[in-house]
């Protein structure tokens, strides 16, 4: 393990503190790592939310993040960190949603290619 990237949140670096602390690694924090934001309004329906959001890629509710935006923002983040450690091993801490949209970016890079 050469380094460790987190999303500044908690809940992110506490599932990266483990492996930190066994390899004497210091955590390192990117705000682009963190979780999307799906509105600045209250959600009362998730699901229905979530729904919506995958649905149409370009689409945000009210002060939140399209997937398309939130997408872009963590595989920019994602390719400074390969960038910056090309032959080294990495650990990155995010998020549920982040993680499944940088799954989609690649898979859908794995089909075009």
């Amino acid at each position: 393990m050469h380094t460790i990237y987190s999303s500044p949140y908690n809940r992110a670096i506490q599932t990266v503190e483990g492996i930190a602390q066994e390899h004497k690694l210091q955590i390192n924090t990117i705000d682009s790592l963190k979780e999307r934001i799906l509105s600045t309004e209250t959600i009362l329906d998730f699901d229905a939310v979530i729904q919506q959001v995958w649905s149409h890629p370009n689409f945000a509710f009210e002060g939140g993040e399209s997937n398309e935006i939130a997408m872009q923002r963590a595989i920019t983040a994602l390719q400074k960190i390969i960038l910056a450690h090309p032959n080294d091993n990495i650990v990155i801490g995010t998020h549920g949603n982040v993680m499944a949209l940088i799954m989609q970016y690649f898979n859908f890079f794995q089909h075009i290619c």
